[in-house]
């Protein structure tokens, strides 16, 4: 959202005051309290010209979210262009926060208000004039903000005779939380020519406070041609009451015989066949291929945690230290390894190569109770063995053996 302001005199009187602010008005003048620049540039009333003073918007905004504005300026006759531009909330506070992304043309004021730079009042150009920055939106709870937006079409005399001052404010609604989203999040999506492992993360919540049972998450995979695979992965969970689910790991096996190209991993979440929501993300695997070890099938695997309806966890802590099973293994450049720890526990997790030298440390320092998952990230290794060490000092000391295959 943008607001328009041009040039502002603090004074009336000589020309060389006149143009004393070129650079930029005083803050204070977009008409959020009252002020226009008709008290210095008086020749015309507010509004009483022929020309236009627009600002971009959103028709609502996200807590949070940052949107790119823009502010125009057009009046036919007139060669010299300024704004200014300030947001409040319901209570005339400052709302949100404005950040300059052309520092040629935008200038912050008194970090509230934005407005034209001496270069920016493109003067001599009788085309009207344009000026964006980003304003990033405050918290939940605010409420409608203001956007108060001045602007100066000035006739470039050096003086501030015969300018035509224009105000324009525009209120935009926050918007209401999203009851729902799903948001799945692509990990490794490099897949080789002997195939191997899409792994991704979900993200899921609602905002109601009614749960759900037996709800079923699939998915499907979008192929290079533009067909959609059968369903692979299938899971009935429950959703409990105002959920906040997050699986750190899913993964998605892509069989050797998988034709080369981009695909699309699609995540669905509803009452089968019908969804309720849906996302997705680009992978991508090379020619067709093999080694000693190809993938053949398309198995998924990854567990959704278990909820009751209530949203109570169904979950055992762990009895025992272990170093589970790296998955993908063999990999090409990314593999997932995790440990499982039965008490609070000081945990160095670390690789070596065959010569015992110290490649990588995946964790080191305190971890709570539970099962924890480790990326072990070789893009930059060489093809061969590796050793995957967890030590917890008196507790635990276990290697595993992985073999990065590029």
């Amino acid at each position: 959202m943008k607001k328009t302001l041009l040039t502002l005199c603090a004074v009336v009187g000589i020309a060389s005051m006149a143009m004393a602010f070129s650079g930029g008005p005083p803050a204070g003048y977009a008409g959020n309290n009252g002020s226009y620049c008709t008290q210095c540039h008086s020749s015309f009333g507010l509004n009483s010209g022929d020309g236009m003073l627009d600002l971009s918007a959103m028709t609502e905004y996200m807590p949070g979210e940052t949107y790119s504005m823009m502010v125009s300026l057009s009046d036919d006759g007139q060669q010299r262009w300024g704004f200014q531009i300030a947001a409040e909330d319901g209570g005339g506070s400052f709302a949100g926060a404005f950040t300059i992304t052309d520092p040629t043309n935008t200038q912050l004021n008194s970090g509230n208000y934005v407005n034209h730079t001496s270069a920016g009042t493109n003067a001599g150009d009788p085309g009207g004039n344009m000026w964006s920055f980003d304003w990033t939106a405050p918290a939940a709870g605010t409420g409608p903000v203001t956007f108060y937006v001045a602007g100066n079409a000035a006739n470039n005399n050096f003086n501030n005779q015969g300018d035509y001052i224009y105000a324009i404010e525009m209120t935009v609604d926050e918007a209401a939380p999203a009851l729902y989203g799903l948001t799945t999040t692509g990990i490794n999506t490099m897949i080789p020519a002997s195939g191997g492992n899409v792994t991704y993360s979900i993200d899921f919540f609602t905002n109601v406070p009614q749960s759900f049972s037996n709800v079923n998450y699939w998915t499907t995979v979008t192929l290079p041609d533009g067909s959609e695979s059968n369903r692979l992965a299938f899971i009935t969970t429950n959703v409990p009451a105002n959920a906040d689910i997050f699986i750190p790991m899913m993964a998605q096996e892509i069989p050797s015989f998988a034709p080369a190209g981009m695909y699309t991993h699609n995540s669905y979440l509803g009452y089968f066949p019908n969804a309720v929501l849906m996302d997705s993300f680009g992978f991508e695997k090379s020619a067709n291929g093999s080694n000693s070890a190809p993938v053949h099938g398309w198995d998924a695997s990854g567990e959704w945690p278990e909820l009751t309806a209530d949203g109570e966890s169904v979950v055992d802590l762990p009895t025992e230290y272990a170093l589970d099973a790296a998955y993908p293994n063999p990999f090409n450049a990314m593999t997932n390894v995790s440990v499982t720890l039965p008490e609070t526990a000081n945990l160095k997790l670390r690789v070596t190569n065959l010569l015992g030298e110290e490649v990588a440390i995946l964790s080191e320092g305190t971890m709570t109770a539970g099962q924890h998952t480790f990326s072990f990230d070789a893009g930059d290794l060489s093809s061969g063995m590796y050793f995957i060490h967890a030590n917890v000092p008196g507790k635990m000391s276990q290697v595993q053996r992985v073999t990065l295959v590029k």
